[in-house]
C-alpha cells in the first residue's frame, strides 16, 4: 500500500484550509482530510483618559485585546507590564500585546494635558475720606473649578479685602485644579476737604451784622457744617 499527499487545497472557509491526502492499494484509493485552523488577527484595542488637573500626571490607559491566542502579555512604553496603567503624564503612550503564540499587536493612545480656563476679575469701593482706610476690593472667579482660594498683594486671603487705603491691589485666584489667574483694581480716595472760610465785619459797633462763610472744596458733596457756636448753616451771622 502506498501513502501519498498532493497538498492541494480543495476547500477554504474563513481562516480554515482543507487539504487532501490518501492511500493507494491495488486498485483502490482512500482519502483522509486534515482541518488546519488559525486564530483571528490579534488587536490590542487601547483606550485612555486625559489629565484631570494641572500638572496632575494622572492619565490612564488600558488594553482589551481580541483575537490571537490567550494568554496575553503586555509591555508599555513606560516599562509597565500590566493590562492597565495609571499616573501617566500627558503625551503618547504605546503598548505591545503579545499572545501565547508570540503574535504581537502594537497600539498607542494620547493622554491630553489639562487645559485651564480660569479667569479673574477684581473691583473696588473707594475710601470715603482722604486718608481713610475703609476701601474694599473684591475678586470674582470666572470659570475654573471651585472651591477657590484668594491671595491679595497686602496679605489678605478672603474673597473681599477690607480696610484698604487708597492704592492698587492685586489678587491671585487659585482653583481646585491648580489653575491660577490674577487681576488688579484701584482703591481711590477723594481730595482733602478745604473749608475756604471768609468773613465780613460789622458795619457799626454793636449791630452784629458781620458774617462768616465757608465755601468748601474737595471731599464729597453734599457738605454739612458745624460752627463753634453749634450753628449748622453755611453762613453764620455774628
Amino acid at each position: 500500500m502506498e501513502q501519498w499527499s498532493d497538498n492541494r487545497r480543495f476547500g477554504e472557509f474563513n481562516t480554515r484550509k482543507l487539504y487532501r491526502s490518501g492511500y493507494r492499494c491495488k486498485g483502490c484509493t482512500t482519502f483522509a482530510g486534515a482541518l488546519i485552523t488559525q486564530p483571528n488577527v490579534l488587536v490590542a484595542n487601547i483606550s485612555g483618559t486625559d489629565e484631570t488637573a494641572l500638572n496632575a500626571n494622572n492619565g490612564t490607559a488600558t488594553v482589551a485585546p481580541t483575537g490571537g491566542t490567550p494568554a496575553y502579555t503586555y509591555l508599555w512604553s513606560t516599562g509597565a507590564t500590566t493590562q492597565s496603567v495609571s499616573n501617566l503624564a500627558p503625551g503618547t503612550h504605546t503598548v505591545t500585546v503579545t499572545d501565547a503564540n508570540g503574535c504581537t499587536s502594537i497600539e498607542s493612545v494620547v493622554v491630553e494635558p489639562f487645559i485651564c480656563d480660569l479667569e479673574a476679575l477684581a473691583n473696588a469701593t473707594d475710601a470715603d475720606c482722604n486718608g481713610g482706610n475703609d476701601g474694599t476690593a473684591t475678586a470674582t472667579p470666572l470659570d475654573g473649578t471651585g472651591p477657590y482660594t484668594y491671595s491679595w498683594s497686602n496679605g489678605q486671603t478672603a474673597q473681599t479685602a477690607i480696610n484698604l487705603v487708597a492704592g492698587t491691589y492685586t489678587v491671585t485666584i487659585t482653583d481646585s485644579k491648580g489653575c491660577t489667574a490674577g487681576a488688579s483694581t484701584i482703591v481711590e480716595e477723594p481730595t482733602a476737604i478745604i473749608p475756604n472760610a471768609s468773613a465780613t465785619s460789622q458795619t457799626t459797633f454793636g449791630v452784629n451784622n458781620g458774617t462768616a462763610t465757608v465755601t468748601p472744596t474737595g471731599g464729597t458733596n453734599p457738605y454739612t457744617y458745624l460752627w463753634s457756636n453749634a450753628a449748622t448753616t453755611k453762613q453764620l451771622q455774628v
